[in-house]
């Protein structure tokens, strides 16, 4: 029986050594001890904040031993006023909620398609971030998962991503301290992309938009209101959802890729001024777009 408890204090002992971060070549990780492999997850440093750039290895080695690093922990960098660049590498598939918020972090490279969620709050409130290419594996981007980011100036959302929740990218900034030239690209892909904005509206704060794919809005204005132009892709086969451009009325300049109009309703573009908005089509193509349900309305047609 002593033998028993005494079996039992050690494997008690180990779980609780292995909960414990330890470090290799500056970064601190921790053991994944619900996987099956030798795995270890990047962990919050323990004494200080990470600074600088840090770039995250593949796999390392501790006491003759091999893991591969599959994960980065919540909040592991969350707070890191000295943070300035992360390099995330393919063998991380997960990331852990607000794992970067708070920080000051300018660049974050991902060196291969691990991951598939970016989550709640992962960049909430890095003010310093200015560009971030998201991996061809992410299929959704989770609410606040780039809320107050003030100087984010480019978003490419590539063609695996299928939903964006709300909050994703708004702002609770003033006007005067937000980036409101910012890009949204949205890559061509084989599913709809759908902004679940029932948890609240997306409000990318835009001043330009490129589509290339179907778009369905759950609920609320999907784009800020100071949307300048749109770039519809000839992929894009219909806009028909009522509440994608509601409120956008400073829409200057529509350009459309496709010489088929895009299927859309009569409260596509209910807030955009069809008088002044110049609606730009393929060369050939005016006749149809002057006919088609809706488009008719635009009076400015002109042929690239």
């Amino acid at each position: 029986m002593k033998q028993f408890h005494f079996a039992l204090g050690l494997l008690w002992v180990l779980s609780i050594q292995m909960a414990f971060a330890f470090e290799v070549n500056g970064v601190y990780y921790t053991i994944d001890r619900e996987a099956q492999n030798n795995e270890v997850m990047v962990t919050a440093s323990p004494n200080s904040s990470y600074a600088g750039k840090i770039e995250i290895p593949n796999e390392i080695v501790r006491g003759g031993k091999t893991y591969m690093v599959t994960s980065i922990e919540m909040e592991a960098f969350a707070n890191c006023q000295n943070l300035n660049e992360v390099v995330i590498p393919a063998s991380v598939v997960s990331i852990g909620e607000m794992a970067f918020a708070n920080s000051n972090i300018k660049t974050v490279t991902f060196e291969g398609g691990g991951i598939t969620v970016i989550p709640y709050g992962c960049f909430l409130r890095c003010k310093n971030l200015r560009e971030i290419q998201i991996p061809q594996s992410v299929e959704s981007i989770k609410r606040a998962a780039f809320l107050d980011c003030s100087l984010l100036s480019r978003v490419e959302i590539p063609g695996s991503v299928t939903e964006i929740q709300g909050n994703a990218f708004s702002t609770n900034e003033t006007p005067k301290n937000v980036n409101w030239g910012i890009m949204i690209e949205i890559k061509f892909g084989n599913k709809p992309l759908t902004l679940n904005t029932k948890m609240g509206g997306i409000s990318f704060p835009c001043y330009h938009l490129s589509i290339d794919r179907d778009i369905r809005c759950t609920s609320y204005t999907a784009f800020g209101w100071k949307l300048e132009s749109i770039k519809i892709g000839r992929n894009v086969r219909k806009l028909n959802d009522e509440l994608l451009f509601e409120g956008c009325t400073e829409i200057k300049k529509i350009d459309v890729d496709s010489s088929n109009p895009p299927l859309i309703t009569r409260n596509t573009f209910a807030s955009v001024n069809k008088t002044e908005c110049v609606l730009y089509v393929p060369k050939g193509a005016t006749e149809k777009y002057a006919t088609a349900n809706y488009w008719s309305e635009f009076h400015n047609i002109i042929e690239k």
